[in-house]
């Protein structure tokens, strides 16, 4: 799915100019608080274009913002996905030449992000991001992901070790169900010695994750696991591979037991 439009995005045309626009995704009302502490997530996207034709870049992000902000956990969530948003947009901006820098020719630069919500329950949201950025004079854009995953009931971000009991060496059973899988994939031209770097069983290797109604959604970016050509893999592990290593108490219990409800 988050490889399908990237290409697309980072040549789109010139933008109007700054904006920062709210537009509603769910005409509800404010997001009420839920049964044992969690939030009814209702969202609004935020987007933000910029054309700066003296510099000759263009900017599209959109982010989404829980309608509820009144409510701390709320808040928080909004404060940390907006922060992480700007800053690739302040990287950006940063990295950019010096107008004397640039070949008049040039078709010019973009930023572009886009977002799914992967996952959206009174317990947790989790969220996958798609940037896609072009600098002028490249010979193809650069694409690669970001995740957000929230707990709603205790209001803090999760992190990927949350999920299971401590020492259940989750790492190393995450490991190999996406290695064997990534060389299903890839078939009799993959490169063993590839996937088993980029997908090992080392906490770098796996800041890519999602929670989804199917199981835990693993992306692995151009380059990690294969060439650029071959784009990005996504693996998903089912929860029945995970069950005996999940925490009890933890974050995948409510979607394995109660389900999710997803919006896209």
């Amino acid at each position: 799915m988050k490889k399908l439009f990237s290409l697309l995005i980072a040549f789109s045309t010139l933008l109007s100019l700054s904006a920062l626009v709210c537009t509603p995704v769910a005409a509800a009302e404010m997001a009420q608080r839920a049964q044992g502490g969690g939030i009814a997530p209702r969202f609004v996207v935020k987007r933000l274009r910029e054309n700066n034709r003296k510099m000759k870049y263009t900017i599209d992000v959109k982010y989404p913002q829980l309608a509820a902000a009144s409510d701390p956990r709320a808040a928080r969530f909004n404060r940390e996905v907006s922060a992480m948003v700007m800053k690739g947009v302040t990287e950006f901006k940063k990295d950019f030449p010096l107008p004397a820098d640039m070949n008049p020719p040039d078709m010019g630069s973009s930023y572009d992000v886009t977002y799914s919500v992967e996952l959206a329950t009174r317990d947790l949201v989790s969220l996958s991001f798609l940037v896609v950025t072009y600098s002028a004079g490249a010979a193809h854009p650069q694409h690669f992901s970001a995740v957000y995953n929230y707990d709603l009931a205790r209001g803090r971000k999760l992190e990927l070790g949350d999920l299971f009991k401590p020492n259940s060496n989750y790492l190393r059973v995450i490991s190999d169900y996406c290695i064997s899988a990534l060389k299903r994939e890839l078939g009799a031209n993959a490169d063993a010695e590839w996937i088993n770097t980029g997908a090992g069983p080392k906490l770098e290797n796996y800041g890519g994750w999602n929670v989804t109604r199917k199981g835990l959604e693993i992306t692995f970016d151009a380059y990690q696991v294969a060439s650029y050509a071959e784009g990005d893999h996504e693996v998903v592990i089912p929860y029945s591979t995970l069950k005996n290593i999940s925490a009890p108490d933890g974050p995948l219990a409510s979607v394995t037991t109660r389900g999710a409800n997803t919006r896209r």
